[in-house]
């Protein structure tokens, strides 16, 4: 993804930056920018209609593979030495195949995009690493083409997201980080072929596991304080 390379350049120089001791507090004003994807999700989509006697129509989805879902980007600063605040944009494009054995085989192309604040906790650390607990708020939209245009399904939800996961520092500035997501949100999804259609409300439940390489700039004018020992 082109897009993505002026990311990855940044996060090569900011590897390279100013050292900071990883098991060190943050100091306000330290930043993180991350590239990230997931590796894995699991959801189930229940949706509520009014049309051709259909009540719900409930569908389950699990795939497993790197950049599946696209790739996304997080900026983040922090505010105190265990918080930090910030927003994530992530695109999706995927393009599933189906085949049927009394026609030709459809390709159904899907375009989607989720963005929103999130808040970080670092909860404990060890000599490398930092355990952390992320709280936000995502909105969710994505667009279904099929190949022979008789259908369009699009999709727009919101909602809450939770996320536990750990900053494992490769270098001083740079870090690999792994963490298991939990969201839950609600909208609307349309359903249409250019002469008629209908909509339905949707709840969505979803897990994901998501990793990410972010690299960190540290305010080395006014250092952090040194690790605290025992449960800190």
């Amino acid at each position: 993804m082109r897009s993505a390379t002026p990311l990855a350049l940044a996060l090569a120089v900011l590897a390279t930056a100013s050292p900071a001791a990883a098991q060190d507090l943050l100091t306000p004003g330290d930043f993180r920018i991350s590239l990230e994807s997931e590796l894995f999700h699991a959801t189930r989509d229940t949706e509520e209609v009014d049309e051709a006697g259909v009540e719900e129509i409930q569908t389950d989805e699990t795939e497993l593979g790197f950049l599946t879902r696209g790739l996304g980007a997080r900026l983040a600063i922090a505010a105190t030495p265990r918080f930090l605040v910030g927003g994530q944009l992530a695109l999706v494009r995927t393009t599933l195949s189906i085949g049927d054995p009394t026609a030709e085989r459809e390709e159904i192309t899907t375009l989607g995009y989720r963005f929103g604040p999130f808040a970080e906790v670092w909860l404990t650390r060890a000599e490398r690493a930092v355990f952390f607990l992320q709280v936000g708020f995502e909105v969710v939209g994505d667009r279904a083409d099929f190949e022979d245009d008789t259908l369009d399904v699009k999709s727009n939800l919101y909602g809450a997201r939770i996320g536990l996961g750990l900053h494992a520092f490769a270098a001083d500035n740079l870090s690999i980080d792994p963490s298991l997501d939990f969201s839950f949100l609600g909208g609307r999804r349309e359903h249409g072929d250019g002469i008629s259609g209908y909509e339905g409300d949707v709840r969505q439940w979803r897990v994901g596991l998501t990793i990410a390489l972010s690299g960190w700039i540290f305010d080395t004018a006014d250092p952090p304080p040194p690790a605290a020992t025992g449960a800190d």
